[in-house]
């Protein structure tokens, strides 16, 4: 080799550093599908965050919370009323009170019937957010949900995983990156933002990509420099404020010390993307422990807290970040609140609830009509609504998560979900 054509030390080791960091993000470019251009809905966002409380979240302590009253004796928790924050039909558990300035945005979807008690079938349902999960080599939802949102996006997804479920390999067309708590960005980050560093990456991912023979490869080669790019010059999320954290006495111990609560740095990471308008979708699942067999009391109520204290520092800071037509950039994005599977009503022997197989969903963001929908009875157990109220009446139905789905598709804009095997029934209720 000629001296020009040799690599430095340093050259070669951020050449490598650049691989280590396509390396470390699980992706899937088969052939790029074709993807129709969306008939984008004036009514929708431009921009979906999915959050994922994998493990089972407990309504009663968020978006169907009861007062005695309501439910049969030995269902717990239950709230005076004074003790719900309200808006219209929307009642909110205590935990999430400090959601109230962004109730009028807010929509409540509860008795979805989701039709598994299993983590590993329930996961593989939310990650596709449909029941009929042929294989886990399917486009991912959120991918779809990107591919609708911007279909020439370079990126059209980002998994910022911090909870008990990873993301696996799931995705079409355009690369994702799947980011365990912000390690992998925090990785690109930095080099972005050293000058070397960049410039010497950036080369040899262009080098890398013009000598691939894999197009698997090139699209990751491809999305790292766009990542670089983008993160070139901007500054390192903060930690969240103390505001949006619980205290520590709040959690018991073993929750703390050994799953290293109390940073919420997944926030942070997920603020930044939207911010710097790396990928139209995000996938995000955050820490808390929510599988609660045993426990369900000292674990629901914190981590209810804690995941609504992360969620009003994302609405506060997308709110107070303008855009260029004047607008926040809150009033672009959209939410989905989900949990894979439900917790059964009744408290075990252990203090704890087992799997149920029915979930709630929250929705925030623009072109959704607020409120509540769908109704639980005395024993939690959701009702047929129709689907044009969401409340019981003609052609009344139990709403499931292929609904779900479906519905979500449309709100962003996708022109076919049938196409896309999304056969469940728009719930027209939704829409403002």
């Amino acid at each position: 080799m000629s001296g020009a054509s040799r690599l430095s030390r340093r050259q070669f080791g951020a050449s490598m550093l650049a691989w280590s960091a396509v390396t470390m993000a699980p992706r899937l470019a088969a052939a790029r599908p074709q993807i129709l251009k969306p008939r984008r809905s004036a009514r929708g966002p431009s921009k979906l965050v999915v959050l994922f409380l994998a493990g089972g979240m407990d309504d009663l302590y968020s978006v169907d919370p009861k007062e005695p009253s309501q439910v049969k004796k030995g269902i717990l928790p239950v709230f005076a009323a004074s003790d719900l924050v309200t808006h219209g039909s929307l009642r909110l558990a205590p935990g999430w009170s400090c959601l109230q300035p962004y109730l009028p945005r807010m929509q409540v979807i509860s008795g979805i019937q989701c039709s598994t008690v299993a983590h590993p079938t329930g996961n593989r349902q939310i990650r596709q957010m449909r029941r009929d999960v042929i294989s886990e080599r399917e486009a991912s939802f959120i991918t779809l949900v990107g591919q609708s949102l911007a279909p020439d996006a370079i990126l059209h997804a980002i998994h910022i995983n911090a909870g008990f479920y990873p993301a696996g390999p799931t995705a079409d067309g355009r690369v994702f990156v799947d980011d365990n708590g912000g390690k992998i960005l925090a990785q690109l980050h930095k080099i972005a933002n050293d000058g070397a560093l960049r410039d010497i990456s950036r080369s040899a991912l262009g080098a890398a990509v013009r000598t691939s023979c894999s197009g698997e490869t090139c699209e990751s080669f491809r999305v790292v420099d766009f990542l670089i790019n983008k993160m070139s010059g901007t500054a390192a999320p903060a930690a969240p404020p103390a505001s949006a954290l619980v205290s520590r006495s709040e959690w018991p111990w073993h929750a703390w010390d050994d799953l290293k609560y109390g940073d919420a740095m997944e926030y942070a990471w997920v603020l930044y993307a939207l911010q710097n308008d790396l990928a139209p979708a995000i996938f995000m699942s955050p820490r808390a422990w929510w599988d609660t067999h045993w426990n369900n009391e000292i674990l629901q109520r914190p981590g209810n807290h804690q995941f609504a204290l992360g969620l009003r520092y994302l609405l506060d800071r997308l709110a107070a970040t303008p855009r260029g037509d004047g607008r926040a950039l809150l009033d672009e994005v959209g939410f989905l609140v989900v949990s894979e599977l439900g917790r059964f009503p009744y408290v075990n022997a252990f203090g704890g609830k087992d799997h149920y197989p029915q979930i709630s969903a929250t929705l925030i963001g623009p072109g959704l009509r607020p409120g509540k929908f769908g109704e639980t009875s005395s024993e939690m157990v959701g009702a047929a609504v129709s689907l044009s109220t969401g409340h019981p009446g003609s052609g009344a139905t139990l709403m499931t998560l292929d609904d779900l789905g479906r519905t979500v598709l449309e709100w962003v804009g996708n022109p076919d979900p049938e196409g896309l095997g999304y056969d469940g029934r728009v719930l027209d209720f939704c829409f403002a």
